[in-house]
């Protein structure tokens, strides 16, 4: 779920990708803005996963009972996935 602050900061994109579509017409445009939109909530995603990678690092442990194993971050197997598409 979308918190207050990442849409805004989602906004703050949005308002700096417009930039590149001022002179569009405009059914160009609205459809520049749908990818816009996604590019921008991509943008702030990848960012937050970047911050969960770095502040947990690549492995991370998980318990398992009374003993617990090591496996790659979901932050980082999410990131990797969502870089791709970006």
């Amino acid at each position: 779920m979308i918190n207050l602050e990442q849409d805004k900061r989602i906004k703050k994109e949005i308002s700096k990708f417009r930039k590149f579509i001022k002179d569009l017409d405009t059914e160009e445009k609205r459809m520049a803005m749908n990818m816009v939109n996604e590019l921008a909530f991509m943008k702030i995603t990848l960012e937050d996963l970047k911050k969960e990678v770095n502040a947990n690092g690549v492995v991370t442990e998980m318990p398992q009972g009374e003993y617990s194993i090591t496996r790659e971050n979901p932050a980082l197997k999410s990131y990797n996935t969502m870089i791709q598409r970006y």
